[in-house]
Formats: structure tokens, sequence, C-alpha cells
């Protein structure tokens, strides 16, 4: 697979964040911002499986149950209901 940006990485396994044309196919490939993956490679290293299973953790959106969940208890809070 080649980034956006036609730069592939000799490595796949490993995410490289010292060269820019990788950290650029990284940040691509993964949907993230530098700060986020140079975080993430310091939590996890830099085998690639390892980095993107952690970016989809942190990545990952509130399903609609979990927003709804958090608007009740809201509107509860402002209501004085709850504390």
């Amino acid at each position: 697979m080649e980034g956006k940006n036609g730069i592939r990485p000799k490595d796949l396994r490993n995410v490289n964040i010292h060269g820019y044309p990788e950290l650029r196919y990284w940040t691509t490939r993964f949907e993230c911002t530098r700060v986020e993956l140079e975080a993430v490679v310091r939590k996890v290293g830099v085998k690639a499986a390892d980095v993107e299973k952690e970016l989809l953790k942190k990545l990952s959106r509130p399903t609609i149950s979990e927003v709804a969940s958090v608007d009740l208890i809201g509107s509860l809070v402002a209501k004085g209901v709850m504390n």
C-alpha cells in the first residue's frame, strides 16, 4: 500500500517516526497526527501492528449509546437530579 504521498516505507512492520516521508506515510495510513503517532510509539514501541491497535483504541469515537448516556447524565445534572 502506498501512502497518498506516494512514499512507501521499506519496512512496513515497524513504524519509523524519524524521517519525514515515512512519518507522513504512517500518519496518513493511521489517520492520526504526528503528535498522536509519536506518543503511541513511545508507549507501545515501533511494531506497526501494536501501534495500529493502540491508535484504534485511542482514536475510537463514542458509539451512539455512549453519547446518549452522556447526554442523559448531563441533562440530569443540569436539572439537579444528579450531582
